[in-house]
């Protein structure tokens, strides 16, 4: 590892209070996500990607098998939707159909 350089910034209290709330919901220190950011910003890429906490991986799992389940329950009578390519364009077109 590299030798460590301090420095002091300003930020505005928004950028601050997020900056705390996804420290603590990453669990990693502020600085260490803004040394993420930082490289994010000069090589466009960021480093090994942050493992979320438990709670929130769950709640994520979570949320999604109630949108699928909301989604089974369509009522699509148990087949699987049938569509081409040009049913979407007439049916986009429709919408922003301009009368003269």
């Amino acid at each position: 590892m590299s030798r460590m350089v301090r420095k002091q910034i300003y930020i505005e209290e928004e950028q601050d209070a997020v900056l705390r709330e996804m420290a603590a919901e990453y669990g990693v220190s502020q600085a260490e996500l803004i040394r993420r950011a930082i490289e994010r910003a000069v090589t466009g890429r960021g480093r090994a990607r942050v493992r979320y906490p438990e709670k929130i991986r769950r709640k994520a799992l979570e949320d999604f098998l109630r949108f699928a389940r909301s989604r089974a329950s369509l009522p699509s009578g148990g087949e699987a939707y049938k569509w081409n390519r040009q049913d979407a364009y007439e049916e986009r077109e429709s919408r922003y159909d301009r009368k003269e």
